[in-house]
């Protein structure tokens, strides 16, 4: 059997709405070989990492249908600073090798290298799974990235009569009243006047969740790139803030033999624009509850690694509790306390002081040393 080879170029948005289609037979209205792909759908996760970087993380979900492809390479166009991060691409739940080309894809905001993988005998219908995350630093107060969407000018062969693409927006960590702002912008050399086709604009707490659905136009591939912007607005302020689980870097539960059991929790924030209180602590059932109120400023603060701790006591437990940490009213993490695990107790602290005694030992005997020698040298002067 004659082998075919379809290079097919994919945008992050893999926006595989093919130009035109090639008539071989005058009877039949769909080419062969061909791909179509008529959905798409992409999750587009803004996260805060913190006040000078925005964490972005593209899903995308690509259905194909392939009539008569033995052979297929798609190219993919990324972000310069996904290459610093992660990327995954699945055929179904089969990870795929890629590789850098040295292809470049032009954007308003510069060049992006582009990444290939190849198939081989892919089935009648399959998945490509894109998965990916990367950093955007802050410039002028806020941030920008794109996604590669006007690959239709790039595409060789294909077939599909329309591309409808669904992108959803899910943001973390940002201030409420920040601005976010998705415009399809055409590729530099097609910019004109306001450089944009259509744009939509709201406050960070609404566009959570928010889905924005693009369509080619018929037989032809997607003309334009999606810009994202960040913007900050309003004064410089105390904002509420949930923590990672890595923030949440340590734990500590000693019990005391009177039923007093003192709790200490200890967040590692990456500067030091982070503020955790204690606001409330109860006896609920089985559960020792703890509130937290945890803030993030949004204006400059020290770049250097900031811990948090708190410590509350509760008096008179018996049995076996858990321990609820709630932060800004919302559930957090749960710790379970109990004699095997993270309880101590003050045996377990003597027994944990025992097995290490040699390096208090060390450090006793390296003072006791610098004493005598400086003992030895006055003694030697006096002489």
């Amino acid at each position: 059997m004659r082998k075919r080879l379809i290079i097919v170029v994919v945008s992050i948005f893999l926006m595989l709405c093919f130009p035109k289609m090639f008539l071989i037979l005058e009877a039949n209205p769909i080419p062969v070989p061909t791909l179509i792909m008529e959905r798409e759908y992409i999750t587009v996760i803004l996260d805060m990492y913190d006040e000078a970087q925005l964490n972005v993380t593209v899903i995308g979900l690509y259905p194909f249908i392939n009539k008569g492809y033995e052979n297929i390479t798609m190219f993919f166009p990324v972000p310069p600073e996904a290459l610093r991060g992660n990327i995954t691409v699945l055929l179904g739940k089969r990870k795929l090798y890629w590789n850098v080309t040295s292809q470049k894809y032009s954007t308003i905001l510069g060049d992006y290298p582009v990444i290939a993988w190849s198939l081989a005998k892919p089935p009648d219908k399959f998945n490509i799974t894109v998965v990916y995350w990367y950093l955007v630093p802050l410039s002028k107060g806020g941030f920008r990235t794109l996604y590669a969407m006007a690959t239709g000018r790039f595409l060789e062969e294909g077939y599909s009569k329309q591309c409808i693409a669904e992108v959803t927006f899910v943001t973390r960590n940002l201030p409420e009243d920040w601005k976010i702002r998705a415009s399809f912008v055409p590729p530099p050399s097609e910019v004109f006047m306001v450089g944009f086709e259509s744009q939509v604009e709201a406050l960070a707490g609404a566009f959570n969740g928010t889905v924005l659905k693009k369509a080619s136009k018929p037989f032809h591939g997607m003309e334009n790139d999606l810009l994202i912007e960040v913007e900050a607005s309003g004064p410089e302020k105390w904002i509420p803030y949930t923590p990672t689980r890595e923030e949440f870097s340590k734990w500590s539960v000693v019990k005391f033999g009177n039923g007093t059991v003192e709790i200490e929790l200890r967040f590692a924030f990456r500067n030091s624009g982070y503020s955790v209180k204690l606001v409330g602590s109860q006896v609920q059932e089985n559960q020792l509850i703890l509130d937290l109120k945890v803030l993030r400023w949004t204006g400059p603060s020290l770049q250097v690694i900031t811990y948090r701790t708190v410590k509350a006591r509760f008096h008179s437990i018996k049995g076996v509790f858990k321990i609820l940490v709630r932060v800004n009213g919302k559930n957090f993490y749960t710790i379970p306390l109990n004699q095997e695990e993270e309880t101590k107790t003050f045996s377990h602290i003597w027994a944990m002081l025992m097995e290490n005694i040699w390096l208090l030992f060390f450090f006793v005997g390296v003072i006791v040393g610098v004493l005598l020698a400086y003992i030895f040298t006055l003694f030697k002067k006096s002489g």
